[in-house]
């Protein structure tokens, strides 16, 4: 297994074209210097001037241009950064970005203050200028907001603030570095996209256990560094939640979301109760399919047997993926096929670039996916999964504006995981064989429902254990970090599972952390997702004008209206019960039931 190369010695055409945001750094440097500018031209325009709705609606339609701009070009920092972390001119260009725009739009929050003070008469009047969502936004928020100085200090403060993730990353794809290790004479380079990538699903039982305890070994030399990092998260989010005048953190973060404790209880409860003995049996199963004596917690990526060495080629996934989603029309087709022919999508795998895979959707740009591609049958399910943000998104910004765009991020989830599910159904069909369906079946676990309900559920559950600790004023360690995942995850897997040494640092790997309570998002994502795509299979094209309708939305409702839209009740628990049933379906299909 070789190393990664360095960023300069990638393909320029496996990698993403960001010409659609900016060419040269020069370019990005004039932008931040004129939206500088604009935004003083902003203030000095309408702050202590906005007497009328139509002044507002002129304050807000200025704010909106500014603020595209912005959007546009701290993610051409960030997308730059994140293919090559150890590159100090990059990172230093998404810190300048960061910081100067930062600054900048915080002059502009005047504007909500304003409204947050306006008469009930002129919001209304506001709304039906083309600002219905927005206001309904800003009023629901009213009763948590500070006095204006300190609003404006806490939005100066952001790049400071929210840079735990920034720092996270440094450290892990920066300074962090393995050595090589040996299994059976033969030696190995490790990294974090090697272990992520490559041998977690190592079919060779010998590496792939010796990779994870050389991989946690070296994590570990960092655990007081994350855990630190981590804490600090935790702890401001403590702090803001108290300033806003919530008496737990968790309901602050919840409050955010535009969800209550009962839908977010729901998922974590179903994932600890409901899932867990049906991940155990197919623990059970997978443990039997390798010949194994005892089933680790390194081996649950495990593929069957016969699928550990398919590969599938950028060409051929992109084949897959179009025909796959085609039942989701022409404007969806044409955002894929522009995904592929424009180079929207980073494939390379090289030294410094981030782990995982995500999807940025800058407003009044095309989407941008990263992704580090190594062939697998996982990450076809991985890059259906981020066309599903892409597809979202790029229509949701075509109908909607701005500030209308993004739904909770309950519901962000859904059309990502949704994609998955029409790619597994698009693969079933083509299925040659019981075997080749028993197949399918297994990574439809492995990729949709283990990554997203077991890998992030259990996340979510840690979570909210770490918050709990820090609503009752405890400054949490990497000791009480590993001690909450352990018991999270000895829970969750019973005896089914041997939860080795080492394991227990597994959050040690994962960003999301640093967004509030976003991983049981997947969960919830997946749920509405799943019941979405059971009534797009039963009804075909009525459920599927829904599912766009709920696509081109946007955040224009809530959760349970965006729900509704596609035709699901989140009110109810049955979309979960569903859910489950569904996944033990799976397991039944990869027993050969």
């Amino acid at each position: 297994m070789k190393e990664f190369v360095k960023r300069h010695e990638v393909d320029p055409a496996i990698t993403w074209d960001l010409s659609s945001l900016f060419t040269t750094e020069e370019e990005v440097k004039t932008e931040v210097d004129s939206i500088v500018k604009d935004v003083e031209v902003f203030v000095e325009t309408y702050e202590n001037k906005l007497e009328s709705a139509d002044d507002y609606k002129n304050a807000l339609d200025a704010y909106q241009s500014i603020a595209g701009r912005v959007y546009r070009v701290g993610s051409f920092g960030f997308l730059h950064a994140a293919t090559d972390s150890t590159d100090n001119d990059r990172v230093k260009l998404s810190q300048f970005i960061r910081m100067r725009t930062g600054k900048a739009a915080a002059k502009m929050e005047f504007l909500e203050q304003s409204l947050r003070e306006e008469s009930e008469e002129l919001l209304n009047e506001l709304k039906s200028m083309g600002y219905d969502a927005y206001i309904k936004e800003v009023l629901r928020q009213k009763e948590r907001a500070l006095s204006s100085d300190v609003e404006n200090a806490l939005k100066l403060l952001s790049p400071i603030t929210d840079g735990g993730e920034g720092l996270y990353n440094r450290a892990k794809l920066a300074d962090l570095r393995f050595e090589p290790f040996t299994v059976n004479g033969k030696e190995y380079p490790m990294s974090f996209g090697l272990f992520e990538g490559h041998y977690e699903g190592e079919k060779d039982t010998d590496l792939r256990r010796a990779a994870f305890d050389h991989f946690y070994e070296g994590v570990g030399d960092y655990r007081h560094t994350i855990a630190a990092i981590l804490n600090m998260n935790m702890q401001k989010d403590k702090i803001i939640s108290e300033l806003r005048g919530f008496d737990s953190v968790i309901d602050y973060l919840l409050f955010n979301q535009n969800v209550s404790r009962e839908l977010y209880e729901r998922q974590l409860k179903g994932i600890m109760n409901d899932l867990a003995p049906i991940m155990r049996r197919y623990a059970k199963i997978m443990q039997k399919e390798h010949g194994l004596e005892e089933m680790t917690f390194a081996d649950l990526l495990l593929s069957l047997p016969e699928e550990s060495d398919k590969r599938v080629s950028v060409e051929e996934a992109k084949e897959i993926i179009m025909e796959a989603l085609k039942p989701l029309g022409e404007e969806y087709g044409e955002i894929l096929r522009r995904a592929f022919t424009e180079r929207w999508i980073d494939f390379a795998e090289n030294e410094g670039k981030s782990t995982g895979a995500f999807c940025a959707s800058p407003y009044g740009a095309h989407p941008y996916i990263l992704i580090s591609w190594s062939g697998s049958m996982s990450d076809l399910f991985v890059l259906a999964h981020e066309l599903g943000h892409a597809g979202h998104f790029a229509i949701a910004q075509n109908r909607q504006q701005l500030l209308d765009t993004r739904p909770s991020l309950y519901l962000i989830e859904a059309p990502s995981t949704t994609n998955e599910l029409f790619l597994a159904k698009y693969l079933l069909e083509k299925a040659e064989s019981e075997q080749e369906k028993r197949t399918i079946y297994q990574i439809m676990i492995a990729r949709t429902y283990y990554h997203n309900f077991v890998t992030h559920g259990i996340e979510g559950v840690f979570q909210n254990k770490c918050y709990e600790a820090v609503d009752r004023g405890e400054a949490l360690t990497a000791d009480q970090y590993d001690q909450y995942f352990r018991e999270t995850l000895e829970e969750f897997w019973g005896d089914a599972v041997t939860i080795q040494k080492g394991a227990e640092r597994t959050w040690m790997r994962q960003p999301h952390y640093y967004s509030g309570l976003y991983s049981y998002t997947y969960s919830a994502g997946l749920t509405l997702g799943t019941e979405a795509n059971r009534l797009l299979q039963e009804e075909g094209d009525a459920a599927v004008k829904r599912w766009i309708s709920f696509l081109e939305a946007g955040g224009t409702k809530d959760v349970l209206g965006l729900a509704k839209l596609a035709g699901v009740d989140l009110s109810t628990d049955a979309p979960l019960k569903n859910t489950m049933k569904k996944i033990e379906t799976l397991v039944d299909g990869v027993e050969g039931k």
